[in-house]
């Protein structure tokens, strides 16, 4: 079998097309008019001129690409010249990639690696400064994942909130009842917001991502969400489900999603980005509806959190950066890497970015 290289420059494509979908599938209220504003102060700063300066600066110093450090943002001294007036595409991919860093990643579990703290490629002060009121907020969350899955499993009567399966040692008790059971499964707690975000901020890595995080979500139209979360309220039964271990591995890898029906409080049809939800699970519905007989202790799962969460994996998965995803949890993936080539040709070859992306622009 034909080994399929990949150059760094596809994941730069992977970024831009984070872009360009953020904008087609808005998470937010405001989503759309801030990318186009971070869009438009890219192309402002990415002038001929710059470009021009910086390309003589290369040739003068027979350099023929920037280090590593430079292309990620961080600058080193020894090309901290050269990283001025970059082009284009390299500032809106660094644009791509912090929304890929720090929004779509913040919905997973396994994140891997916190990702290294980066600059805004646009330059705004407004990002910085909302990313240091947060971060002077922002409140550690008390471990209490347990005490969590025991309200969500209390509102959710002992299962899967998908796919209606009870939980595997309950169904045991009702067997030896002599009654049936129905389908069952192993249960997990999942976070909508992942808990990962809002714990173990006494880390200075975990502290700037999830200030940078919230930061992203309070310039996208959810100002309030942070006050929702901060500290033990991560916990609140409005950011759990109760889900079956598999449903959740693929609610966690962004690849199945709930999208809300709003002719019908509380009913969501079940998706999934790779294909048809019972490959997932066997007892996956087209949709579902939630319900609780205590509003006030025992609330439901907030729709708005879900509504975020399914944009986000339309992003996710549209743009590639869902491949991404799941090699970093495996690994530091290599661009060259043969598995990882393949993910990302075939969805390369489903989707041909450049005419929707320059559409867009035009738009804009």
């Amino acid at each position: 079998m034909q080994v399929v290289s990949v150059d760094p420059d596809h994941w730069s494509l992977v970024n831009i097309r984070v872009v360009g979908y953020l904008m087609q599938y808005p998470p937010g209220p405001t989503t759309v008019s801030c990318v186009a504003r971070e869009v438009r102060n890219c192309s402002a700063l990415a002038t001929d001129e710059q470009f021009d300066k910086r390309a003589s600066k290369l040739k003068e110093n027979e350099v023929s690409s920037p280090c590593k450090q430079c292309t990620d943002l961080n600058t080193c001294d020894k090309c901290k010249d050269l990283t001025e007036g970059k082009p284009l595409w390299q500032l809106l991919s660094a644009l791509g990639k912090l929304y890929r860093n720090y929004l779509l990643r913040s919905f997973r579990r396994f994140k891997g690696r916190t990702p290294v703290p980066s600059d805004h490629p646009s330059q705004t002060s407004s990002f910085d400064e909302i990313r240091n009121e947060l971060d002077i907020v922002l409140e550690v969350a008390p471990r209490s994942h347990a005490t969590a899955k025991k309200q969500a499993s209390i509102r959710d009567r002992n299962r899967c909130i998908v796919t209606g399966c009870v939980e595997t040692q309950e169904a045991k008790k009702v067997m030896q009842e002599g009654r049936d059971p129905g389908p069952s499964a192993h249960l997990d707690c999942a976070h909508i917001f992942s808990e990962a975000t809002n714990t173990y901020l006494d880390d200075a890595n975990k502290r700037n991502y999830a200030s940078a995080s919230w930061a992203i979500t309070h310039r996208f139209g959810f100002q309030e969400i942070l006050e929702d979360f901060n500290g033990k309220n991560v916990h609140s039964l409005k950011n759990i489900l109760t889900l079956a271990l598999d449903v959740h591995q693929e609610f966690d890898d962004l690849r199945l999603y709930l999208e809300e029906d709003i002719s019908v409080p509380n009913r969501y049809y079940v998706r999934c980005t790779d294909g048809h939800p019972k490959a997932v699970h066997a007892a996956t519905p087209d949709h579902v509806t939630f319900s609780t007989s205590d509003d006030v202790n025992f609330p439901l799962p907030e729709p708005k959190y879900l509504r975020i969460h399914a944009a986000c994996c339309k992003v996710a998965h549209m743009s590639g950066a869902a491949d991404i995803f799941r090699l970093e949890d495996v690994d530091d993936p290599d661009p060259s890497e043969p598995v990882f080539a393949h993910a990302l040709g075939a969805r390369l070859s489903l989707l041909v970015w450049e005419s929707h992306f320059t559409s867009r622009a035009q738009v804009v």
